[in-house]
């Protein structure tokens, strides 16, 4: 019993393995349900009918799945055992128990509507539609026979097994169409917020900047379009151009190592000083860019904020890091574009850095 219920626990999760191609795990639940749905229809021929010939469908149905188990899972000839399964079950079994089995009178209409389903879910590409159209033809033309030639079917015994065949088919039936359903529809949800989360983890990844995990310059082109195009007028908006000092310097005599952890560095001081206020994205090698919603008083100690955030990282760090930095407050300027603006704060941000140089008595394009 516990041997049983671990390879039920197994084949469930065969079934949800979202590794596995769905059409395989669907392939091996319709030959399982098949070989059930055998079983089932042969004990009620053998309790509730007479006629033993109405056993022959379920023979074939049993040696069609036979066939298709061992091209499935013996050869993992997939695409021959789906084709086995197909034409034995759809096309070969159903109207054998059809016209055995009681015809227009019985669950068999049931049956060709799981044939066609059948059909549809198990082939792939263009061949759904084929498939699919061969076995409605099938079951229209068997079913148009049986009401012009009653005499071509075998009725079943009496009412009594004709309930319970019609009762057995809707059962059986009801579950083989519902839970290749729940595969496929449980399948497509779990790919569609795979892809979804996906499709987010790329959003972000094309908006960060890989060394120092704040946004970049598209992330920063975005958001200046957005704010471009937005009709709302920018209220207390300040433009801050930063550029680490030295970097050249640092990779030439350290190596671009060092020089990586200078930028690294350089991002944490920013943010520091302004991340609280908005966005701070690194459009360059040693460029970065604040975008700061801060009143106009505010805005004017930008400057010594940096200072201060520099001075209070050096000194924890024991480094000698500057950075330069060009303001314009956006309100100042409303006559102005956008590019116009940032034109501006550049030659205010490179102003501060000849300041610095000059101050050190460097020349800038060397450090």
């Amino acid at each position: 019993m516990q041997t049983l219920k671990n390879k039920i626990k197994l084949g469930i999760e065969y079934l949800q393995n979202q590794d596995i191609d769905i059409r395989i795990r669907l392939l091996l639940l319709m030959e399982h349900s098949a070989l059930i749905a055998a079983v089932i229809g042969t004990l009620c021929m053998l309790f509730f009918v007479d006629n033993m010939f109405t056993l022959l469908p379920n023979f074939a149905l049993l040696i069609f799945c036979g066939i298709g188990i061992y091209f499935s899972q013996v050869k993992r000839m997939y695409n021959l055992a789906t084709n086995i399964i197909i034409v034995g079950c759809a096309y070969v079994t159903l109207p054998l128990m059809f016209f055995t089995a009681g015809g227009n009178y019985s669950g068999m209409p049931l049956w060709f509507l799981f044939g066609i389903v059948f059909c549809c879910l198990m082939a792939d590409g263009k061949a759904k539609i084929y498939t699919s159209l061969i076995a409605l033809a099938e079951a229209v033309t068997c079913m148009v026979i049986a009401y012009r030639f009653p005499n071509s079917v075998i009725p079943l015994a009496n009412e009594q097994s004709a309930l319970m065949d019609m009762f057995q088919s809707f059962i059986v039936v009801s579950i083989m169409i519902c839970l290749p359903l729940m595969v496929y529809l449980r399948t497509y949800d779990k790919q569609r917020r795979r892809l979804e989360a996906q499709g987010k983890e790329l959003e972000r990844m094309l908006n960060t900047d890989a060394l120092t995990g704040i946004p970049n310059r598209h992330a920063y082109y975005n958001d200046i379009e957005q704010l471009e195009n937005s009709n709302e007028a920018e209220e207390n908006l300040v433009l801050i151009g930063l550029d680490v000092n030295g970097l050249k310097k640092v990779n030439d005599s350290l190596g671009h190592p060092a020089g990586d952890e200078l930028i690294i560095n350089a991002s944490t001081i920013i943010n520091r000083a302004f991340g609280e206020y908005g966005k701070i994205y690194r459009i360059g090698g040693d460029e970065f860019v604040a975008l700061l919603h801060m009143s106009d008083s505010m805005a004017l100690t930008v400057p010594e904020r940096l200072i201060v955030s520099i001075n209070k990282f050096n000194d924890e760090h024991k480094t000698d890091i500057a950075i330069a930095a060009g303001v314009v407050i956006w309100n100042q300027h409303k006559n102005l574009s956008y590019q116009e603006i940032e034109k501006m704060a550049d030659v205010r941000m490179y102003d501060n850095k000849k300041d610095f140089y000059e101050q050190q008595g460097n020349d800038r394009r060397k450090y």
